[in-house]
């Protein structure tokens, strides 16, 4: 039952929490969590998912989105090759981690963690052509 609720918090915010959001939760339980692999420790107070990816829980952990060709896997799209790292994109204004790029996203961007559809399109054509 404890396990559940931290589930539910972890699916109501996205798959990632800090530990200042999890601390209300039995420690137990989240060890169980982290001991059967359904959660992963990410960095210092950041926990994940373990089912989502990589570019996921990068982007998510600093409030941007998946660009590119991490995009288009993350929208099912069959890809010519595999991205060296994830793409992925942080606010304007924001604390930029290496390999990312700083613009404008949308609201949904940010809470899906991903550009749409259209957007990722049109990302690709100017960067592929």
């Amino acid at each position: 039952m404890k396990q559940e609720a931290i589930l539910i918090e972890f699916a109501f915010h996205g798959g990632m929490l800090t530990w200042r959001q999890l601390r209300r939760h039995s420690r137990s339980a989240l060890q169980a969590l982290l001991s059967d692999g359904v959660v992963v420790r990410d960095t210092r107070g950041h926990y994940a998912l373990a089912q989502l990816d990589s570019a996921e829980r990068v982007a998510r952990s600093h409030n941007g989105a998946r660009i590119g060709l991490t995009a288009a896997l993350a929208h099912g799209w069959g890809v010519a090759r595999r991205p060296d790292s994830p793409q992925f994109a942080v606010p304007k204004g924001a604390r930029r981690p290496p390999g990312a790029i700083r613009r404008r996203l949308t609201d949904e961007e940010r809470r899906t963690a991903v550009t749409s559809p259209l957007r990722t399109v049109l990302d690709l054509s100017l960067i592929h052509i």
